[in-house]
């Protein structure tokens, strides 16, 4: 290995490899005769953002090759994005409640998360004066917009539960003498379920 240095970068030790002008970079293989920890702790850092890289490289030369394909790209994306809550936007005047849901949502959820192994995230409930639908599609039609129902697409397995990406929404109406309860449930598929889902869309016309 070639020496680039003649004097010594530290008082108390030299070091050997590649160096960038703002000071040592383990980035090859590079020996430390004093503080070999140093040179691990570097070449640490850099094989981490070195693979970070690679694989944004990656996902980009896929994404080109599918040219447009969609889905693959959401999926390549979401497979890289940060985790977040989605829910559905519900009326407006559907107030938040500390009511606890009917123990038939509570199985329609659990049914769903199960089939479709998803992970639970948080729940929110709502009451409103208005006797909404329980069965679907009159339920969907008259609570949630175009622009929602377009978005949220319902699955085929299960009840009242939609899907957004990675994001599920397990949305159950209770109707009362009040009105309605509406309970959602927020849902999500792990990122390597989504994307195993949406790998054979690669390569479609």
């Amino acid at each position: 290995m070639r020496r680039l240095h003649s004097k010594p970068l530290f008082r108390d030790f030299e070091c050997y490899g590649d160096f960038s002008p703002t000071g040592p970079t383990c980035i090859t293989a590079v020996t430390c005769r004093s503080r070999p920890d140093w040179c691990s702790i570097i070449k640490m850092n850099v094989r981490r953002k070195r693979d970070w890289i690679t694989l944004a490289a990656v996902t980009l030369a896929i994404a080109l090759i599918v040219r447009g394909n969609l889905g693959t790209t959401q999926a390549l994306s979401e497979y890289l994005w940060p985790t977040a809550v989605e829910l559905m936007p519900l009326p407006a005047d559907c107030v938040p409640s500390n009511e606890t849901p009917s123990s038939e949502a509570t199985r329609i959820v659990e049914f769903e998360r199960s089939f479709y192994r998803l992970n639970f995230q948080k729940i929110a409930v709502c009451r409103t004066p208005r006797r909404f639908p329980e069965g679907e599609p009159d339920f969907t039609e008259q609570v949630f917009d175009q622009e929602t129902r377009r978005k949220w697409l319902p699955l085929y397995v299960g009840c009242c539960s939609y899907q957004y990406r990675r994001h599920v929404a397990a949305v159950i109406s209770q109707q009362d003498e009040k009105g309605s309860l509406i309970s959602q449930t927020a849902l999500i598929q792990s990122r390597w379920d989504f994307l195993r889902s949406n790998w054979k869309k690669i390569g479609g016309p």
